[in-house]
């Protein structure tokens, strides 16, 4: 894709992103992160004592 028809791309994609369904798309987003912010609560505490300790 040339350069100059990034943008124009790029706002084509956007329009159609937002008409989906606000509930389905926070839906989405949360099942793609709860892992990762799962991980991060699960291990949190531990790293903060390994960051105090130093």
């Amino acid at each position: 894709m040339p350069p100059e028809a990034v943008l124009a791309r790029a706002k084509e994609e956007a329009a159609k992103l937002s008409s989906l369904a606000r509930p389905a798309f926070e839906a989405t987003k949360a099942r793609l992160r709860g892992k990762t912010i799962a991980h991060v609560h699960a291990t949190l505490q531990d790293d903060l004592k390994h960051l105090i300790q130093r």
